[in-house]
């Protein structure tokens, strides 16, 4: 019991609230919170359903994470330094889908969309590989399911209470709000605690291919493919119902 209170404990787990806060916030904000302002302004379904498009960046972000493994940034550490800009990118990004008029830019508004949505996807990518550096096995468990709590606190966040704020406020109101509560983020990853020196790939090759093999000759990787592809199945069909 000591030692489980004591995970709880630990700074290193406790960031993990804001981390997974960051990670939670941007995503309703290029998705159903603003597909809902969206709908209120009057755009056509048409139009909406095109800019559920801007979500292939989580699909592609695949592509880019080798970079941001093989590069680093000159202030905060390896991964810190990439989770402090793309929140910042995120605060900015968020702050000017709240100037545009979706009903008579929506073109400059799926532009701004898919700026949160790109940095979005980057965040997600850095988070996961800084609580893989800086959480011991024995903080694992309990790092990860607080990442996860701060992650659905800010999905309610972004969704549930923003939808019920735009009943007293404007919608760019709502979200300059929402902008702003990124920047408290970027404070908690200023003093989250520097992982332990991991040595990056040595080139561009190897940051793209040595993650793959690693991969997949461990004994069951296609099995754990398989059950994530088929454990998320239900959400996506649910989601598209929805």
């Amino acid at each position: 019991m000591g030692a489980f209170l004591g995970a709880f404990r630990s700074k290193r787990v406790f960031v993990m609230i804001g981390m997974g806060f960051a990670s939670g916030l941007p995503l309703a904000m290029s998705g159903s919170t603003l597909g809902t302002w969206m709908t209120k302004a009057g755009v056509n379904l048409k139009t909406i359903g095109l800019f559920s498009a801007v979500g292939l960046a989580y699909s592609f972000k695949i592509l880019w994470a080798p970079l941001l493994d093989r590069f680093s940034l000159p202030f905060l550490g390896r991964r810190r330094g990439w989770i402090a800009l793309t929140q910042l990118g995120l605060a900015l990004g968020i702050w000017a889908t709240s100037t545009v008029d979706p009903r008579s830019a929506p073109m400059a508004m799926a532009a701004a969309a898919l700026v949160v949505a790109l940095f979005s996807a980057s965040q997600d990518i850095v988070s996961d590989a800084y609580r893989t550096d800086v959480l011991p096995p024995e903080e694992r468990a309990s790092g990860t399911s607080t990442f996860v709590l701060g992650y659905r606190i800010a999905m309610l966040v972004s969704g549930a209470a923003a939808l019920a704020l735009s009943d007293y406020l404007a919608w760019p109101t709502v979200f300059k709000i929402m902008a702003l509560l990124m920047l408290p983020m970027i404070v908690i990853t200023w003093h989250a605690p520097e992982p332990e020196a991991v040595r990056p790939p040595r080139t561009l090759t190897d940051a793209f291919t040595k993650p793959f093999l690693d991969f997949f000759a461990r004994k069951g990787a296609g099995v754990g493919i398989a059950f994530i592809m088929l454990y998320k199945l239900g959400d996506f069909v649910a989601s598209g119902m929805i």
